[in-house]
């Protein structure tokens, strides 16, 4: 039978794991800069949705629909109004 040689040398460790190394890194650093620029595009966007004339409007709505919930109204016929984390309160005492 004939010998066959082959390649008895050992592989280059070293240069195999910086490789994946710098590959690693390189790939996260892609991922945060990829990540920065879209959060930093979406809070862009978001300020000036912010800044539009119906949220202006959707504001001042919502800061009407607040104050009902937290303030005190006398109402025809005798009633009250009472705010709505008070009307929870007397709710629960009601049924213990």
């Amino acid at each position: 039978m004939s010998s066959i040689e082959y390649d008895s040398s050992e592989p280059n460790s070293k240069g195999i794991a910086i490789a994946i190394f710098s590959t690693v890194v390189f790939l996260l650093a892609i991922f945060f800069s990829t990540t920065v620029y879209y959060l930093s595009t979406i809070t862009k966007e978001q300020y000036q949705k912010c800044n539009t004339e119906y949220s202006v409007e959707r504001r001042n709505y919502e800061n009407k629909q607040e104050e009902m919930l937290t303030t005190y109204k006398e109402m025809k016929g005798g009633k009250v109004k009472i705010p709505i984390s008070m009307a929870m309160d007397y709710v629960v005492q009601e049924y213990q």
